[in-house]
């Protein structure tokens, strides 16, 4: 509801599949795909908590969403449902967050799903920026042109 997709949640879906093919631990879920209506976190985080009671659930996701999460529905109630970790982002600091998060330092190499957008907009390389599978994926399927 933040954000309006510029590629089909299909086409997303798949990409994540590729992306995380051969990462063990990560399970690409169609929880907001298959479920009807809007997609809220909140309502995937519970839907996940009831699929997999006994494992311990992460969202995580940039520190700049983060900055905004009280205005997601029920915001303020996420972190009960999943371990929030916040990825540094430049210009974002990771302290004064809204909610409590896990900070996940990582280099900071500018690399956001809009610079990605640009770079294949203006037909620049996207190579080392996403991984191999999802650059020709992207490529085989106009995405994002």
């Amino acid at each position: 509801p933040h954000k309006t997709p510029v590629a089909p949640a299909e086409a997303r879906y798949e990409m994540v599949l590729l992306a995380t093919a051969e990462e063990e631990g990560f399970l690409a879920s169609r929880l907001e795909l298959d479920r009807p209506g809007p997609s809220y976190t909140v309502d995937t985080l519970r839907e996940a908590r009831r699929l997999f009671p006994e494992d311990e659930l992460f969202f995580i996701t940039g520190a700049d969403a983060y900055r905004d999460i009280l205005t997601w529905k029920e915001g303020h109630r996420l972190h009960e449902l999943a371990t929030l970790v916040a990825v540094a982002r430049p210009g974002y600091p990771l302290e004064g967050m809204p909610v409590p998060v896990v900070p996940l330092l990582v280099p900071e190499v500018g690399i956001s799903s809009t610079e990605i957008r640009r770079r294949i907009r203006e037909g620049e390389s996207t190579r080392f920026w996403v991984p191999r599978p999802v650059e020709v994926y992207l490529e085989k399927h106009g995405l994002y042109r």
